[in-house]
């Protein structure tokens, strides 16, 4: 990702120990798609205390410290724990133990990404712009500039189910706190 869009993307995943875990650039919006009325609970057996791993091709890495995914409201505060800029993600329900999480820090663009409930574990899926520029349906909806994408309007939940199937791997594994 290149540009002032890269530089405010990668500070803000990095406030929450996020930046590495995605090599290639996401789907993003310069406002937001999902307003706090659109979003929905994660399960309640999540907690808001987690190991955070990334994947790569060595395979899952656990990383440093406690990501903490706290609820304010609809809305979760994302952080690794430091507080110097904390991350507000909203997860809207797609079903199935699916979610779209958007997320910023204030003043950043939105980020994309799926969220799946599966074997006691939140995996997080990026939207990533290489894989979406190769799926006709995405042209529609998504524009694409250099190495990065933005959503051009603000689909409703059900434009993201489409990416549920067949979608990027996980990379990012958290795992609740017991």
């Amino acid at each position: 990702m290149t540009g002032p869009v890269g530089a405010v993307y990668k500070r803000t995943l990095a406030s929450v120990g996020l930046c590495f875990l995605l090599a290639g650039c996401v789907l993003q919006s310069h406002t937001p798609v999902f307003s706090e009325s659109d979003a929905g609970a994660l399960p309640e057996a999540l907690g808001t205390h987690f190991i955070m791993e990334n994947h790569d091709k060595a395979g899952w890495t656990k990383e440093e410290g406690t990501f903490i995914l706290r609820p304010e409201g609809k809305h979760y505060v994302a952080s690794d724990g430091d507080k110097k800029s904390d991350v507000e993600a909203l997860f809207v329900t797609l079903g199935n133990n699916w979610w779209v999480m958007q997320a910023a820090a204030v003043g950043d663009p939105n980020v994309y990404m799926l969220a799946e409930w599966t074997g006691g574990t939140l995996l997080l899926h990026p939207l990533d712009c290489a894989d979406l520029k190769s799926q006709p349906s995405a042209a529609a909806a998504i524009s694409f500039e250099g190495d990065d994408c933005y959503l051009k309007d603000k689909p409703g939940a059900e434009y993201f189910l489409q990416f549920t199937t067949g979608t990027t791997p996980a990379t990012i594994r958290l795992t609740p706190l017991k």
